[in-house]
């Protein structure tokens, strides 16, 4: 899973992404989890034969 930062705090400004899983967690446990969503990480397309 990876945040989307949709008002900025710290060094983030509107639309960075967070995919380090150890920040991501941080953020969701406080109160910064208001200022970002989550995004679901691409799932890889099927092999199609």
């Amino acid at each position: 899973m990876k945040l989307i930062v949709t008002e900025p705090f710290a060094d983030f400004q509107r639309g960075d992404e967070i995919t380090d899983p150890e920040l991501v967690a941080a953020i969701l446990e406080d109160e910064r989890q208001c200022c970002v969503v989550r995004a679901a990480e691409p799932q890889p397309e099927p092999d199609a034969e």
